[in-house]
């Protein structure tokens, strides 16, 4: 842990990496609250890299509203790479938790069949009865990897699997928005690979061909 208090602004880039291939936690929990005074307009945000894992600190949760991380408590319109907003429903009180993670760390969920550019854990012990999550992904890293924006998914880990959340994507803000869910663990953006995705246009179009010959006979 940083062991420093007060605020914590962010006006440019928080980077959390380890040095070697061991992974690595920067814990800026003790911090009071985090704050941008500067709209962002590049890259400035908050990073995971090389087994790395971000945490900052707490978010006081009182009932139902919409709450920020890795922003302003206030800030409408989160800028920041990798922030998130969770609006909750039926919602107590208590603390949001999230860590950023490197999506090469060991305890990351992997799957083989997806490729991550940002990777949330999420937790609470306010209750709550739906959530709806939005994450301003890293715009930049997606197209590194030759990945249109346009295509990103957000996903849940739930029930023992990586499950499609997306409800909405706005690439002119890098902004991609959850369907409500029931629950928190870790959430990541990323898409399908190319043979996961084939194997599902595949089961679609079966499923579509099953109907169709269910309405001939």
């Amino acid at each position: 842990m940083v062991g420093l208090t007060g605020l914590l602004d962010n006006n440019r880039s928080v980077i959390a990496k380890s040095w070697d291939s061991a992974d690595a936690t920067l814990d800026m929990s003790s911090f009071g609250s985090v704050n941008n005074t500067e709209e962002n307009t590049s890259a400035n945000g908050w990073y995971a890299t090389n087994h790395g894992k971000l945490i900052l600190p707490s978010v006081a949760v009182d009932g139902d509203g919409s709450y920020n991380w890795g922003e302003a408590s206030a800030d409408g319109t989160i800028d920041l790479v990798n922030s998130m907003s969770v609006t909750l429903s039926g919602a107590g009180s208590g603390d949001l938790d999230v860590a950023l993670l490197a999506t090469d760390r060991s305890d990351v969920i992997g799957d083989d069949d997806m490729t991550f550019i940002g990777v949330w854990d999420v937790s609470t012990d306010a209750t709550f009865s739906g959530a709806v999550l939005t994450m301003r992904y890293d715009d930049a890293l997606a197209a590194s990897l030759s990945i249109d924006e346009a295509d990103l998914q957000l996903f849940h880990y739930t029930g023992g699997n990586w499950v499609d959340v997306s409800g909405s994507i706005d690439t002119t803000n890098n902004w991609i928005t959850s369907s409500s869910v029931g629950s928190f663990s870790q959430f990541a953006v990323g898409i399908p690979e190319p043979a996961t995705l084939a194997v599902l246009l595949i089961g679609g179009c079966l499923s579509l061909l099953g109907r169709h010959r269910n309405r001939k006979s």
